[in-house]
């Protein structure tokens, strides 16, 4: 009896999410999990929390692996005393289920534990969607990283279509956003935007906060849809409210255009910091940008005394070199850890004006060389401007100023600047 009862919990939240997910929270855990819906993450993992306490094994036993992930949702981070209870007390039954069962629930919560691609294939072997979708973006990942001419890129991503057409044929969510791409990029099929918004439309029915995102993106962009910022912003506010990182930084870029919704910087970077705080790279360069640049921190002395004006300012400066400071140490991390151009550009521009570091101009040449070095248009623009002004350590050189000027409209898709690059060096 004990054993078939175990079997069942097993089972029932890995079948096809439609059947299952309204009432299984591992279900709705696992799907969130890889769709980005941090807010489902949350409210799922303190769920499963509390059903792990009450000695349910495959609660614990997925409690205890997702803990020691480095964005496990707050509900899920428990200690390490309680972790290995869970093990001990859930690891040998789920084992049991998989090595005598063959179940495939059982399958993909061990290859979650061991990082085991055996134990993977095995899951989605017997078609459980999580697997097939994790298998399709590895091979993905790979493709990627080979040359684009390369025929095993070609094979591994017509390999990741598949396992990504295997999961949607129970209507998984995450595989229609993962087709979508597949679709919106030609990875392993021809590329075909329509199919793409459709597929994405299929996730986001479903609750889905990045396919909500793409499609935003393909609505603001015209791509595969009538140009409509209104639209657009309305599903980067779906996204948005389901703390997902992509969807807090479109919308947040749309506050801060008043691109579709009205005008609000400090809420975009309220927003902004949000998605850079779930390491989103280019939300921690935009929110460095704004915190730099004062954008969202008004100051108002309207009506006020010349006295009290003058404190206020002097308070508001003070916060201003601390921010400036703040957005010096993240373009840091980004250009060093992480290589972002545009960081490194901006690393350039703390170094040349003295903003949250001490001014030096040879350093801030030398980021503004890194980054264009890696196509970054503005860096270029910035090397020229030293070059014609004489600054960072060099002599002007009007020539050298004209030469990064064409690079720089050469790397914007311009022929005859490529031309004549061909034709003239740095002095």
């Amino acid at each position: 009896m004990k054993k078939t009862t175990l079997l069942i919990l097993a089972l029932a939240p890995f079948l096809s999410p439609r059947c299952a997910a309204e009432e299984s929270p591992i279900a709705l855990f696992l799907d969130a999990r890889a769709s980005g819906d941090r807010r489902q993450y949350e409210k799922t993992a303190k769920i499963l929390l509390e059903d792990a306490r009450k000695n349910l094994p495959l609660q614990q036993f997925l409690i205890a692996v997702v803990s020691s992930e480095p964005d496990a949702p707050q509900a899920a981070k428990i200690t390490e005393e309680e972790r290995r209870k869970f093990f001990e007390l859930s690891k040998y039954r789920i084992l049991a289920l998989a090595q005598k069962n063959n179940n495939p629930a059982a399958w993909y919560l061990l290859s979650l534990e061991k990082n085991d691609a055996g134990m993977l294939k095995r899951a989605a072997d017997l078609d459980e969607v999580h697997a097939l979708n994790e298998i399709g973006v590895r091979r993905l990942e790979a493709a990627r990283k080979l040359p684009e001419r390369d025929k095993r890129a070609a094979t591994l991503m017509r390999e990741a279509f598949g396992c990504f057409s295997r999961a949607a044929t129970k209507t998984d969510s995450n595989a229609f956003y993962n087709l979508g791409l597949c679709y919106l990029y030609g990875w392993g099929n021809p590329a075909d935007v329509a199919l793409a918004m459709e597929n994405f439309r299929l996730a986001a029915a479903q609750g889905h906060p990045k396919a909500m995102s793409r499609i935003g993106e393909m609505y603001r962009d015209g791509n595969g849809a009538e140009k409509d910022h209104i639209q657009a912003v309305r599903y980067f506010l779906m996204a948005s409210n389901a703390q997902n990182a992509e969807g807090q930084y479109n919308y947040a870029n749309a506050l801060l255009a008043g691109d579709g919704v009205e005008k609000n910087p400090a809420r975009a970077v309220d927003l902004l910091k949000k998605s850079a705080m779930q390491g989103k790279v280019e939300a921690m360069d935009a929110y460095a940008r704004c915190i730099c640049d004062n954008v969202g921190f008004p100051l108002a002395t309207n009506g006020m005394s010349q006295a009290v004006a003058q404190k206020a300012l002097e308070k508001y400066r003070a916060a201003e070199s601390k921010r400036r400071a703040e957005a010096f140490s993240i373009w840091r991390f980004l250009a060093s850890n992480k290589k972002y151009p545009p960081a490194m550009d901006s690393l350039g521009e703390c170094y040349m004006k003295g903003y949250g570091t001490e001014k030096d101009e040879r350093l801030g040449y030398l980021w503004f060389k890194r980054s264009a070095d890696r196509g970054h248009i503005p860096a270029m623009i910035h090397l020229a401007e030293c070059w014609d002004e004489g600054r960072g350590g060099v002599v002007k050189n009007h020539h050298n100023a004209n030469w990064w000027r064409t690079k720089a409209e050469a790397a914007k898709g311009d022929r005859n600047a490529l031309v004549w690059l061909g034709t003239h060096k740095l002095q």
